[in-house]
């Protein structure tokens, strides 16, 4: 179960990335209502959205030493992310967009969201796995 939840973290954050850097150089991109705070809402969801999926993509299953096994993979989906974020921040400008700081800021913000987010639902079916297998 592990090694497949792996490489649909993988192939999902890949589909993540492409579309995030498609709607970071598309031109008139319409941002739906319901997203809180349209522009940066929309940064802070992609960007959690991506380090979750970085995170599933790298972590550990093993309920044993859970948080230590996960502190470099944690780090690395949230590093992996926020220069993914940097990293098109500084192309915008090539392509008729801005460099915005908030941006940074609130990709940074997302990022560090999914990695928490995604760490509690592994943690979660870690621990119900473990339980299943006590019985």
């Amino acid at each position: 179960m592990a090694r497949a939840l792996r490489t649909i973290g993988f192939i999902l954050s890949v589909v993540c990335l492409g579309a995030i850097v498609y709607l970071s150089f598309a031109g008139n991109v319409n941002i739906p209502d319901f997203i809180a705070g349209k522009d940066k809402g929309g940064h802070f969801l992609a960007y959690m959205a991506l380090s979750f999926l970085f995170f599933l993509s790298f972590c550990s299953f093993s309920h044993n030493a859970y948080f230590r096994r996960n502190v470099l993979p944690m780090a690395g989906a949230f590093l992996l992310a926020s220069v993914c974020g940097y990293a098109i921040e500084l192309c915008q400008p090539r392509f008729g967009r801005n460099f915005e700081v908030m941006d940074l800021a609130f990709d940074a913000a997302g990022a560090f969201a999914g990695v928490v987010l995604c760490s509690l639902c592994v943690l979660s079916l870690v621990s119900i796995e473990s339980r299943r297998h006590r019985r």
